[in-house]
């Protein structure tokens, strides 16, 4: 439906842009509801300068485009009533991503309920597609309330974790440093043959331990560098350190 939306744009934009009058908002919410359900159902197919050319049309300009929109091609007014169903039967806000994908993509070959509520915020993973083609895309709900939104990259992922601890954090800075300390204290013990920190990653969990030198994801922190630097320090006798009789 996304193409054949994409195909009527030059139709749309043929519309008259109507002069603004004193009852004309561009702001969806004072619409009529069906003006209201189309941007938030089968608007979700136009393009960004499509839904722009809409919401700038008066009152009147909207419902003309709505209707060329739905009786353009065979089949599209019910195809999007029952999209809509999809969505309305597991109650969801037009705001809510799920709805959206919903709408869009139909219901997921698989979807995964991440129920952690100690590490993570409420999420779901859905699932498109066959493997190799397969793609599965992150839904998380950033605020109690809100609407469930798509995660993408720019997002990071702390905005998938909790905000709460199991224990006092320290800085990145303060962990390559009490990690060089340990390196300084062993050397100074002749029974020592090595040091095992615990773990080179952050556990997923954050009722673990995040000790690691790298995210969860293998990602460096910031005090990589220096441990590993201390480390190397260390294995080559270079620690500047005075050890005690």
């Amino acid at each position: 439906m996304k193409a054949f939306a994409a195909a009527l744009l030059l139709s749309f934009l043929a519309l008259p842009l109507l002069s603004q009058t004193a009852g004309q908002t561009t702001d969806p919410r004072l619409w009529p509801e069906e003006q209201r359900a189309f941007l938030e159902g089968p608007g979700l197919l136009l393009e960004a300068d499509q839904r722009a050319a809409f919401i700038a049309l008066d009152e009147a300009g909207r419902t003309a485009f709505i209707q060329r929109f739905l009786d353009q091609e065979k089949d599209l007014r019910e195809g999007v009533r029952r999209r809509s169903l999809l969505a309305a039967r597991e109650f969801l806000s037009p705001q809510d991503a799920r709805a959206q994908l919903l709408f869009l993509e139909g219901p997921p070959r698989d979807k995964t309920v991440i129920d952690c509520g100690a590490a993570f915020r409420p999420m779901e993973i859905w699932t498109y597609g066959q493997p190799p083609a397969a793609r599965s895309l992150i839904l998380y709900q950033a605020s109690p309330g809100d609407p469930f939104r798509l995660w993408l990259p720019i997002d990071s992922k702390q905005a998938l974790y909790t905000d709460r601890e199991i224990a006092r954090t320290i800085s990145e800075r303060a962990q390559s440093a009490a990690y060089r300390r340990v390196l300084e204290l062993a050397s100074c013990q002749p029974n020592v043959a090595g040091v095992l920190f615990f773990h080179l990653l952050d556990e997923p969990s954050l009722v673990g331990w995040q000790s690691g030198v790298r995210y969860v994801d293998g990602s460096p922190k910031t005090s990589l560098a220096a441990v590993h630097a201390a480390a190397g320090d260390a294995a080559a006798g270079r620690l500047d350190v005075h050890c005690g009789s």
